[in-house]
C-alpha cells in the first residue's frame, strides 16, 4: 500500500523580513579557550579515525574500479547495470561505506514516521535541510542512490568514481544548457524508476545550496518537475558544537574539517516522513508542488520557510569577499569610538541622507566633500590644521585616485548601516531604499536598468558584468530575452530586489562590525530541534 501524505495542500508564500529570524547564509562559532583545548586532546583520536577508515576507502575503490570494468562513462548513466555490477554496488553501498562513516567519527539515528519508501512509491528523496559537506554521509546511509552533481566532481581523487557508480545526474551549473538537460534527465530517469525501470532513486537537495538550517530557504524545481511522488527526507546534526555547518559566510572547509574530526562523535538524524504523492495541481505546476513540500518539511523540523534563495548567497558572498564594504565599515566603526562619539554619532549623516537630493539641488550644494569639509560635518573636527589618523583613513578609503574630494553618498549609505536604529525589519530595507533612490534622483517607478545598476555599483561595489546576474523570476525561457514589456519589467524587479539584498546583507555585515550579533550564530535554539513526535515522548 503506498504511503501518501494526507496533510491539507495549499500554496504557502512568506515575506521574508529581516531579524524576524536568522539569516540562512551566515555561520558563526565560537571557539572558548576549552574547545581549542579539547581540539588539541583529540587531534591524536582524529588521526586515529582517518587512519581507520583509509583502509576501507581503499576497498571501497578497489570495488568501484571492478564496478565500472569495461563499461563508459555514457554507459554509466543509461540504464540499469547488470546484475553482477547492482551486487558490488549493494556492497559498496551497505556494508563499506557505512564502516567508512562511522569511522570518521559520525554517530547516526534514523528515525521513521511512516517507513523508507521504495523505487516504484518515491523515485525522489528531497533532502533538507542542505547545510555540510558532510550530507553526503547521508546519502551513504540511504544505500547510495543516484545523486544529482556538478560535473567537476567526476574528477575529485577516489569520491568521483563512487559518485559515477550511483549513477549521478551530472550538471555544470554554470551552462543554461546543461542545467536544461539535467532537468529533463531527472524527469525521465524518476518517471522510469516509478514505472519501474530498475533504476536507483534519485536524491535531491530542492534548496541548491548550503545554509545554516535556521530556516529552509526556496527550493529549486528540478525535483519536482517530473510530477512523480517524492520522500521528504530530513537532516538534523545533534551537536551543541556546529562544526559541520559549511556556507557562503561562515567557516572555510579547511575549519570545517578540522572542527569536526576533532570532535569525539558527531551526531546526526535522519528522519523519514511520508512519501508526498502530488494532486493534479501539482503535477502540472512544480512550484506549487515544491512550496507544498517545503511547508511540510519546515513543519515537522519546526524552523520557518525563507524567501532566501541560492542566487542570494552569492550576493553575500560578492559583498564580502569581492568589495571593499567589510573595510570600509570597520574604519568607520573605529574612527567613531577612537573619537569617543558613541551617543547619536551619526546624526548628521542620517540627516543629510533623510533629507536626500531635494535639499541640495535647492540649495546648489554638492555630495563631494574635501577633507576639512569631511571631518567637520562628520567628525566634529572644526580646526583645518587638525588631521586625525582615523579619520583621515576613512576619508582615504573612499578616495578615488587623483582625486581630491569623495562623494560622500556610498559613506552615509554606510553610517546607516552601522547605526542601530536604522534598516529594522523589512520597512527598514525599503525606507533605505526610497532614501538611496533619492540620493541619486532616481523614481522608484524608473524602469532604466543602466541606472540602477550603476547606482548598485556606485554603493555597494557590486560591477555589473561580475556580480550582478539578473534572474527572472516566474518567467519561460520563450519570454526572457523577448524584449517585451514584461521582460523590461522582470529585470528592473530583479535588480531592485538586488539592491533590496545588499542592503540587508550590508546590515548583516555592519552589526557583525559593532558586536551586534552573537558569537555564535545561529543560536542551537534556532536549529536542529527534535521532531514534534519526540518531543511529545
Amino acid at each position: 500500500m503506498q504511503m501518501q501524505n494526507k496533510t491539507k495542500r495549499k500554496k504557502m508564500t512568506m515575506n521574508n523580513a529581516p531579524y524576524n529570524h536568522p539569516f540562512p547564509f551566515y555561520h558563526r562559532l565560537e571557539v572558548t579557550l576549552w574547545v581549542k583545548i579539547k581540539n588539541c586532546l583529540l587531534l591524536l583520536w582524529a588521526v586515529v579515525k582517518i587512519l581507520a577508515a583509509i583502509p576501507f576507502v581503499c576497498l571501497a575503490q578497489l570495488l568501484v574500479l571492478i564496478g565500472l570494468f569495461g563499461m563508459t562513462f555514457e554507459e554509466s548513466q543509461q540504464g540499469r547495470l547488470s546484475k553482477w555490477r547492482r551486487c558490488v554496488r549493494w556492497i559498496i553501498a551497505n556494508l563499506v561505506m557505512p564502516v567508512i562513516v562511522f569511522c570518521c567519527g559520525f554517530w547516526w539515528k534514523i528515525k521513521e514516521k511512516g517507513r523508507r519508501a521504495t523505487p516504484e512509491e518515491a523515485p525522489i528523496f528531497v533532502l533538507g535541510p542542505h547545510s555540510s559537506y558532510f550530507d553526503s554521509f547521508v546519502v551513504i546511509l540511504l544505500g547510495s542512490p543516484s545523486i544529482v552533481a556538478k560535473m567537476e566532481t567526476r574528477n575529485v581523487p577516489v569520491f568521483g568514481n563512487l559518485v559515477t557508480f550511483t549513477q549521478a545526474v551530472y550538471v555544470t551549473r554554470e551552462s543554461k544548457e546543461s542545467r536544461k538537460e539535467a532537468a529533463e534527465l531527472i524527469k525521465q530517469r524518476a518517471q522510469g524508476v516509478y514505472n519501474g525501470s530498475g533504476m536507483p532513486q534519485i536524491y535531491i537537495y530542492p534548496e541548491g545550496t548550503t545554509g545554516n538550517r535556521s530556516s529552509l530557504i526556496k527550493f529549486k524545481r528540478g525535483a519536482f518537475a517530473p510530477g512523480v511522488p517524492v520522500q521528504p527526507v530530513l537532516i538534523r546534526y545533534r551537536n551543541k558544537f556546529d562544526s559541520v555547518t559549511y556556507t557562503f559566510d561562515g567557516l572555510s572547509v579547511l575549519q570545517t574539517v578540522w572542527y569536526s574530526f576533532t570532535q569525539f562523535l558527531v551526531f546526526v538524524e535522519i528522519e523519514y516522513l511520508p512519501v508526498y504523492v502530488p494532486n493534479e495541481a501539482e503535477k502540472n505546476d512544480a512550484n506549487l508542488f515544491g512550496e507544498n513540500v517545503r511547508r511540510v518539511m519546515s513543519e515537522a523540523l519546526q524552523i520557518p520557510m525563507s524567501d532566501y534563495e541560492f542566487e542570494d548567497g552569492i550576493v553575500l558572498e560578492k559583498l564580502r569577499e569581492k568589495t571593499q564594504i567589510l573595510e570600509k565599515l570597520r574604519s568607520i566603526h573605529q574612527a567613531k569610538k577612537s573619537l569617543s562619539l558613541i551617543k547619536n554619532c551619526y546624526s548628521n549623516e542620517k540627516a543629510m541622507l533623510i533629507q536626500g537630493s531635494s535639499r541640495f539641488k535647492k540649495d546648489g550644494l554638492e555630495w563631494r566633500k574635501d577633507f576639512g569639509e569631511f571631518q567637520r560635518e562628520f567628525y566634529n573636527i572644526r580646526s583645518e590644521y587638525v588631521s586625525i589618523p582615523e579619520v583621515l583613513s576613512v576619508f582615504t578609503s573612499f578616495k578615488k585616485e587623483n582625486e581630491d574630494t569623495v562623494d560622500v553618498r556610498q559613506y552615509l549609505v554606510l553610517c546607516c548601516h552601522l547605526d542601530n536604529d536604522e534598516i529594522i525589519g523589512i520597512e527598514g530595507v525599503n525606507a533605505m531604499q526610497e532614501r538611496i533612490y533619492q540620493m541619486y534622483g532616481i523614481s522608484k517607478d524608473d524602469t532604466d536598468d543602466k541606472s540602477l545598476k550603476s547606482l548598485i555599483q556606485d554603493v555597494f561595489e557590486l560591477c555589473e558584468k561580475e556580480e550582478i546576474k539578473i534572474k527572472l523570476p516566474n518567467l519561460t525561457d520563450e519570454l526572457v530575452g523577448a524584449g517585451g514589456d514584461d521582460d523590461t519589467e522582470a529585470k528592473t524587479d530583479a535588480l531592485r530586489h538586488r539592491l533590496a539584498l545588499c542592503i540587508e546583507f550590508t546590515k548583516l555585515i555592519a552589526d557583525e562590525v559593532t558586536e551586534r550579533l552573537p558569537k555564535t550564530y545561529p543560536s542551537i535554539q534556532d536549529r536542529d530541534k527534535p521532531s514534534l513526535k519526540q518531543k511529545s515522548d
